[in-house]
């Protein structure tokens, strides 16, 4: 009596069926063909030992071989589509946070997508993205309140800058229309007198234009200009943007504060600040074979990955990483400062080579550049496939949410006492302004962490502009003397007392700010150059050693030389020419062309 076949086996039978003909051979397809007869066979053959004959042994061994065979597809297809469908996971290594999943094969198929062949393998490939992306974690992540950057941090978690960030306001930029052309032209006697009646026209119409928060600003447009005033927060909204990203993609969770254009793609960040381009120009043109090799040698396109890859000993070693990313069209372009690396006869030239970017080389990728509205005119004006969006003033309420945010990371259990007394005094100090029909003092993320680290400092709050400056560059200077380590207090007195630092400090802003395009950062050549005769070998070299230590008002950012903002070095430039005004007229009337 032939055995009946479980009914495990005939379930199985017909499923199998669909998966075991993926297999060529030759087992597979006569399994496929008739399974039911097939398996019947193969289970009397099983459990019958007189049966077992060569053939009968060798048609088993083909039959289990095809249901290995079978499983082990099978599994491959479930692993695939769950790793498709999958969110961003985080595994830990040693040393970092490695990005699979999701994230790893969306930007590697960004990756290989342009043609050519890439340098990298897959393996590779993960490794340089986990390299870079833990990069912008750590370099974007940390807030910064200027004289707090040179104490130890006592075993205190390092304050983030989503802990005290607030979103700024953005509104679109109304254009000049053609009667606001012909009265500015009208009235204005000269280029200067031009250009005063646009920024006070600007001014006027600044709070006009649809609003844009950042929650949606990067479905605004694919390409976007902001545009603001010195420390208006430009620079900390990209850094926020970078940091959010990188650090979505490392913490397995796409829940970003601000909506992407594709919500199920995350895009890579590459946030470059232009006050370097003047740098990588002048050794570039050192380099001519350079640019036989490659015929974007020295231009802005090239720029960017020569910076990139000098973030990080790892990311040296790619060739293609970073282009092939940007020709894919994955990455969110952010080039920072357009005005601090241009001349006014260059703007054109640099403005084309960012619209040559964002429309031929590398079009699929989203392009956010800023500028200071007076480095924002005329050729330097990109076309309008750019969105332009001006920087609001902050309102009183993200004053105080900015002050609350700090005083809750710097004084904690009396933060409410500390929040009431800030924001009396920011009130009396803007409320003198109006009175005088001046602009409020205190109206950007910058004057305000000022005025909170002023506060911090225990020094009276200045009513001016000049004194607010200068009350925190006293703070910043003697915020490197509260640690009590002797080797600390040695290192940070290269110059002598704080109050002779600042007269060195103001000397090097002016001829840094002399040296225009070339003098926002400065390699480490130069710099000895300008202190030279101002400061012994000795304390020149420990100057340099404190900056690279401890940073502070100076620093040292990709090996070159810098002020922590720009606008540091202009008041202390501006500081030493009002004290020697006899000395400073030949100084202004060189640097009257470029104005």
């Amino acid at each position: 009596m032939p055995l009946s076949l479980p009914d495990s086996l005939r379930a199985a039978s017909d499923s199998l069926k669909a998966t075991i003909t993926e297999s060529d051979s030759l087992a597979t397809q006569l399994a496929a063909s008739d399974s039911l007869s097939f398996w019947q066979k193969f289970w009397e053959t099983f459990v019958d030992p007189s049966q077992w004959t060569l053939v009968n042994v060798i048609a088993t061994l083909a039959a289990l071989f095809t249901i290995i065979g079978g499983l082990y597809l099978f599994i491959r297809w479930l692993k695939k589509g769950a790793a498709e469908s999958s969110p961003v996971v985080v595994e830990k290594s040693e040393n970092s946070l490695i990005v699979s999943g999701g994230v790893v094969k969306s930007t590697l198929n960004v990756y290989l997508s342009p043609p050519g062949k890439p340098t990298l393998n897959n393996e590779e490939f993960e490794r340089m993205l986990n390299e870079y992306l833990r990069w912008v974690s750590n370099a974007y992540t940390k807030a910064r309140l200027y004289g707090l950057e040179s104490l130890r941090t006592g075993g205190a978690p390092v304050r983030k800058l989503s802990e005290v960030f607030v979103p700024v306001k953005l509104r679109r930029f109304q254009s000049l229309d053609r009667e606001a052309k012909e009265k500015i032209g009208a009235h204005a006697r000269d280029d200067t007198a031009a250009n005063r009646s646009y920024l006070e026209w600007v001014e006027k119409k600044r709070g006009e234009g649809e609003e844009v928060g950042l929650k949606n600003l990067l479905n605004t447009a694919q390409r976007l200009a902001i545009v603001g005033g010195a420390g208006c927060g430009k620079s900390t909204v990209l850094a926020y943007l970078a940091a959010s990203l990188a650090n979505a993609a490392t913490a397995g969770n796409l829940q970003l504060p601000f909506a992407l254009p594709d919500r199920k793609k995350l895009l890579i960040p590459l946030l470059i600040p232009l006050r370097y381009y003047r740098e990588y120009v002048s050794l570039s043109e050192l380099s001519p074979q350079d640019r036989l090799r490659s015929p974007q040698t020295g231009k802005l396109a090239a720029f960017i990955s020569w910076y990139l890859k000098r973030r990080s000993p790892g990311l040296e070693r790619c060739e293609d990483f970073f282009e092939r990313l940007l020709l894919g069209g994955g990455c969110l372009l952010m080039l920072d400062g357009l005005d601090e690396v241009v001349s006014r006869d260059e703007r054109g030239r640099v403005r084309q080579e960012v619209e040559d970017i964002a429309n031929d080389m590398y079009p699929g990728n989203l392009v956010v550049v800023t500028a200071r509205e007076a480095g924002y005119q005329e050729n330097a004006v990109f076309g309008d496939d750019f969105t332009r969006l001006d920087v609001q003033r902050l309102e009183d309420s993200q004053i105080e949410a900015l002050v609350h945010n700090w005083c809750v990371q710097l004084y904690p259990g009396e933060e409410e006492v500390r929040i009431q007394e800030l924001m009396d005094s920011i009130r009396e100090i803007n409320s003198l302004r109006r009175g005088r029909d001046l602009p409020p003092l205190i109206s950007t993320p910058l004057m305000t962490t000022m005025v909170v680290s002023v506060k911090w400092g225990e020094t009276e709050l200045p009513r001016e502009r000049a004194r607010l400056y200068e009350a925190v560059v006293k703070v910043i200077l003697q915020a490197q003397y509260l640690d009590d380590d002797d080797q600390t207090r040695e290192l940070v007195n290269w110059g002598g007392a704080w109050e002779e630092q600042r007269e060195w400090l103001s000397y090097l802003a002016l001829e840094m700010h002399r040296g225009g395009q070339n003098g926002a950062a400065i390699p480490e050549e130069r710099l000895r150059e300008i202190l030279a005769p101002k400061l012994s070998k000795e304390n020149l070299d420990q100057f340099i050693r404190a900056v690279r230590s401890r940073g502070g008002l100076f620093e040292e950012r990709a090996e070159l030389f810098q002020f922590a903002h720009l606008t540091f070095q202009e008041f202390l430039a501006a500081r030493l020419l009002a004290k020697d005004r006899e000395k400073s007229l030949p100084i202004l009337e060189e640097r009257i062309p470029d104005a």
